[in-house]
């Protein structure tokens, strides 16, 4: 729902300045909450930041996998991997 969605805009700002702080800002969970704040900011209607939202998380997908992976499906792999590996 839209109250949703506007409560948790600040949750994911929040997050994206504890990855800043912790020397995470190269991470796919970094990326992977940019992209999700772009979503978030695309449901209120705040089209202008969903764009700079949205291209940040790309240009970390790009640096983090290249420029021919999917990071959803590399996301995955890389989980995958880490439960072969336990």
């Amino acid at each position: 729902s839209m109250g949703e969605t506007t409560h948790a805009i600040p949750c994911l700002e929040q997050a994206i300045a504890l990855y800043n702080s912790n020397g995470e800002s190269k991470s796919p969970a970094m990326a992977d909450t940019k992209n999700n704040l772009a979503v978030a900011y695309f449901l209120v209607q705040r089209f202008q930041d969903s764009q700079t939202a949205r291209f940040e998380a790309l240009d970390l997908y790009q640096t983090l996998y290249g420029d021919n992976v999917n990071p959803y499906l590399q996301n995955l792999e890389d989980t995958m991997y880490s439960f072969i590996s336990l």
